[in-house]
């Protein structure tokens, strides 16, 4: 049986146990609500025991390319009925050695984890804007962004909970914070590989959905992204719908400019350091047979905030110097985070009750990550073109 700490010496820096779950602002995709440990560098999301087993077996050439895994919260749904309002409270914890996931136990089936998939079911009038057209939220005078569609989507979730058992108890995994270093988080989320299910399931639903986005012909889809404006201080949200209905070859490589472009010009130095990273992790994904990471996502993250100096302004494709309050030259590579998520679909030989059993590297995973890769490296082309014609 597994031991718990529930609890006394915090689990995190500045967490100790009961301590509330809180709205997480900076999620762009996934079926499940992420949620906050408080103050804390760390998020939660609803445990699936094929996920939580691939975290306490990561290969060590793949760690750096994942979220830090610190272990396994119970959490209680308390449905409050004075205040109308479902409260998500971390009661235990668990550390990895005390929460072990066996093999023998994996298999594709439905867990518990099914009443907390509403990340996009329909909420309303706002979610319907959201489906036609990016949504922009501004930032005014706040020193920390609020994003209002992680309130309507936490509020959706507790009307789900709210017909549950009160006092219900639900594990949840704990991951790190990706968006904690970071003052004004861009992120993108892009489904890899040419399927995007496991081996059960609807394949002819999956197999069409593949078809009808750019899974099949490039090994790489949209979900989602939060995009800062420099120009303006705002954000804006895109959603997956995007990706599923709108977006063919070319417009999918439009939309990955734009995730670079902040309203007055285009973030060249995080490209070029992002093709480094995604070269180092197409070796390592080449190097690990046997694994498919099926419906794994890749999140692309950079700091959105410019510090004063040079700006390449692409507005009207040009490029312009700012002459007050110049920055120092960086030394420093820009701040960017290139991480494999989402892994309750992934297989790998030693999954022994998996009903096929796959030989070599994952070719789909590889082909989107080579897709991704010639996409930016052709974004810098057209920033040595700029300059050579200013």
């Amino acid at each position: 049986m597994a031991r718990a700490c529930s609890s006394g010496p915090a689990i995190i820096p500045g967490v100790s146990l009961p301590h509330k779950l809180e709205r997480f602002d900076y999620q762009v995709g996934g079926h499940f609500v992420l949620m906050k440990l408080g103050a804390s560098s760390a998020i939660c999301k609803p445990s699936g025991k094929r996920e939580t087993y691939f975290y306490q077996s990561i290969p060590e050439v793949l760690r750096e390319f994942v979220p830090a895994f610190h272990g396994v919260v119970s959490v209680s749904i308390q449905n409050d009925d004075t205040e109308q309002q479902v409260q998500y409270v971390a009661t235990r914890y668990y550390e990895s050695s005390d929460y072990r996931v066996s093999l023998e136990s994996l298999g594709y089936f439905e867990d518990e984890r099914e009443v907390f998939r509403c990340f996009n079911k329909p909420l309303g009038d706002m979610m319907t804007v959201v489906r036609d057209h990016p949504v922009a939220f501004s930032l005014g005078n706040e020193e920390h962004f609020h994003n209002p569609l992680s309130s309507v989507r936490l509020q959706t979730l507790s009307n789900i909970l709210k017909k549950q058992d009160k006092f219900k108890q639900y594990d949840y995994i704990v991951l790190e914070d990706l968006t904690e270093a970071f003052s004004c988080p861009c992120i993108i989320d892009l489904k890899l590989g040419i399927r995007c299910h496991g081996d059960l399931g609807n394949p002819e639903k999956h197999l069409r959905r593949s078809k009808e986005t750019t899974s099949l012909s490039l090994g790489v889809r949209f979900i989602g992204m939060l995009v800062y404006s420099n120009s303006d201080n705002t954000y804006k949200f895109y959603d997956k719908y995007v990706g599923q209905k709108h977006l063919t070859e070319e417009t999918f490589f439009n939309y990955l400019k734009l995730f670079f472009f902040d309203g007055k010009e285009y973030h060249f130095e995080v490209i070029e350091e992002l093709v480094k990273r995604l070269q180092k992790l197409r070796d390592t994904i080449s190097q690990l047979e046997t694994y498919r990471f099926f419906s794994t996502s890749l999140l692309l993250m950079y700091e959105g905030k410019r510090k004063a100096g040079r700006r390449t302004d692409m507005s009207n494709g040009s490029i312009s110097t700012e002459t007050s309050n110049p920055a120092p030259p960086e030394t420093n590579p820009p701040l960017v985070q290139a991480k494999l998520i989402d892994f309750e679909n992934l297989t790998q030989g030693s999954y022994t009750n998996d009903p096929i059993k796959y030989t070599g590297p994952d070719s789909g995973a590889i082909k989107g990550l080579t897709t991704v890769i010639v996409f930016l490296q052709s974004i810098l082309l057209t920033q040595e073109t700029c300059t050579s014609i200013s």
